[in-house]
């Protein structure tokens, strides 16, 4: 940093604040037809998909006055105490105006792994990078927070860009200190594949320490990008491109089953809360009784789960060794939880596949 760092403080609690303006996250794709869709319509600056805690910073008269996290987007909370003891964020600047600018905090995975190696109990320790920078941020205590090893990454200053695009705003950050995210032009009077730019630097971030998992475009004309508007969700100037399913681990805790309108009964998961693409997931359908056979379910199962799309929850994978291989039998109910007739296990063809189903035939069963 290119100013002292001051002593640390401790907070009781961390203060809700409203952002000056929303801070959605971007929409995402893992088709690079779509990604390329976007990346078509005018020039872009290409960058990493830093997988940590997104965080808005407020300068005036030169000096950090306040910083906060997304949160939902319209509040975050105030974590300025410990943004004033991580790397790449100076405390002053030579520019006097009001700014803000916008970045990821993150932990370096050798860091992660050094920090997650002091914690003896498994159950104590972070699952991920991510987890571990979100966790340090919003410590009550700075002093916590500065041994966590967690930097700073900006990724948006367009407040300070001079020719009106995201590429010189981030530039002038890095000239007054800031750490910025590495950064490709994409322009529009160029020839490039996009596909074999997005696997180059895929390539080129599996040899660093840097958590990521995507990659991010963004339309370099800061009037442009905005005029495009945003979603309820997420603003239209960006698109990000998810190398791979974010995936955790949990404890499979129960099967419920669900009934469809012809009395076909689905398999529900019910497991451990994980955080999943932002949100927290609690449940999964399995979708029939194939499904539930090929993962072989059952209570206390340790498993994998995902979003496909990034939208529905999903089982990858059982990890429990089970030895007796049909032992999931054991949560295939054999009368209906609703009317308690007996249930019929049949038999279907689905995409040149025999699928089992388990359905009631009780014509007044769910009304």
């Amino acid at each position: 940093s290119p100013t002292h760092r001051v002593g640390y403080e401790v907070k009781s609690s961390l203060e809700k604040v409203k952002h000056p303006k929303k801070l959605l996250s971007l929409d995402k794709t893992q088709d690079i037809n779509e990604f390329n869709n976007f990346v078509d319509v005018n020039n872009c600056i290409l960058m990493p998909k830093w997988d940590g805690l997104t965080i808005d910073i407020t300068y005036e008269d030169g000096k950090l006055v306040r910083g906060v996290t997304r949160g939902d987007g319209e509040f975050g909370e105030d974590i300025t105490h410990n943004l004033k003891t991580i790397k790449g964020i100076p405390l002053e600047v030579p520019i006097k105006r009001k700014f803000r600018v916008s970045g990821e905090a993150i932990i370096l995975k050798n860091d992660f792994l050094e920090i997650n190696n002091e914690i003896m109990d498994p159950a104590k320790k972070y699952k991920n990078p991510r987890n571990l920078a979100a966790g340090s941020i919003r410590q009550f205590d700075s002093s916590v927070c500065v041994k966590r090893k967690v930097l700073f990454v900006c990724w948006n200053a367009n407040d300070l860009s001079n020719d009106g695009t995201m590429f010189d705003g981030l530039s002038v950050a890095q000239s007054i200190g800031f750490n910025t995210t590495d950064v490709v032009l994409l322009k529009q009077d160029k020839k490039f594949d996009l596909s074999d730019i997005v696997e180059s630097e895929h390539q080129r971030l599996l040899q660093t320490e840097n958590p990521f998992d995507g990659l991010v475009a963004m339309y370099n004309d800061i009037e442009y990008g905005n005029s495009l508007g945003c979603t309820s969700h997420h603003p239209r100037n960006g698109f990000a491109f998810k190398f791979y399913d974010e995936e955790e681990k949990t404890i499979l805790r129960e099967i419920k089953w669900s009934q469809g309108k012809t009395g076909v009964l689905t398999p529900v998961a019910i497991f451990d809360s994980v955080e999943l693409d932002g949100t927290t997931v609690s449940k999964a359908s399995v979708h029939n009784v194939s499904c539930l056979e090929q993962l072989n379910l059952c209570l206390g199962d340790r498993i994998s789960v995902y979003k496909a799309n990034q939208i529905i929850p999903q089982i990858r994978k059982n990890y429990t060794q089970h030895e007796n291989t049909n032992e999931y039998n054991n949560q295939v109910p054999k009368f209906c939880p609703f009317c308690n007739s007996e249930l019929e296990l049949q038999i279907t063809r689905n995409k040149d596949k025999d699928v089992k189903i388990l359905k009631c035939n009780n014509s007044e069963c769910g009304l």
